[in-house]
C-alpha cells in the first residue's frame, strides 16, 4: 500500500468541503418537522376516531392562530365542529379540540369564546383598529353548548 501525500491545496479543499457538509447536517437536523409545536397536556386532542383530514386541519386551525394565514375559515371550523360533535360536548373538549380562543367574553348567564379568521394583519399581527371576522361560540356557566355565529367587529 503507497501512501501518497496530498497537496496544501488538496487538503485546503477537503476540509471546507468537511465543514460545509458538517453545517449542513447541522442546519437541516435542526429543522422543526412539521412546523410541530409543544403543547401542554390540556390542548392535546384525544385523536381517537379522527381520520386524518381533521387531524391537519386541528392542526392548521391552532397553527393559524390570529386568522394572519388566512389558514382559518367557517367552512373548516362548522366541519371540525359537526364532525366531532361539538354540540353535544361540554366547553373543556371544545377547548382541547379548537385551542385556546383569542378572546372571551363574559356575560352573567354564558361565555362566549371568539376565534379570528381571515384577518387584517402585518408580521403576524392583528393591525389595531381593523375588522376582525370572527367565529363565536355561546357555552352557558356549566360548560353546555349553546350556539355559534360569525361576524365582523
Amino acid at each position: 500500500m503507497v501512501k501518497e501525500k496530498l497537496e496544501p491545496k488538496q487538503t485546503k479543499s477537503m476540509i471546507k468541503m468537511a465543514i460545509n457538509l458538517a453545517a449542513i447536517f447541522i442546519l437541516y437536523s435542526c429543522q422543526p418537522i412539521a412546523k410541530n409545536k409543544i403543547h401542554s397536556k390540556e390542548e392535546t386532542v384525544e385523536i381517537g376516531a379522527m381520520d386524518q383530514t381533521d387531524i391537519s386541519e386541528i392542526y392548521e386551525w391552532k397553527y393559524d392562530s390570529l386568522g394572519c394565514k388566512n389558514l382559518r375559515n367557517p367552512e373548516m371550523f362548522y366541519k371540525l365542529f359537526v364532525d366531532n360533535k361539538m354540540s353535544i360536548e361540554n366547553s373543556n373538549k371544545f377547548l382541547m379540540l379548537f385551542g385556546k380562543p383569542n378572546k372571551v367574553e363574559k356575560f352573567n348567564d354564558r361565555l362566549v369564546y371568539i376565534y379570528y379568521y381571515n384577518s387584517i394583519c402585518y408580521k403576524n399581527k392583528l393591525k389595531i383598529n381593523s375588522d376582525k371576522s370572527s367565529v363565536r361560540v355561546s357555552f352557558n356557566l356549566q360548560g353546555i353548548y349553546i350556539n355559534k355565529d360569525t361576524r365582523v367587529e
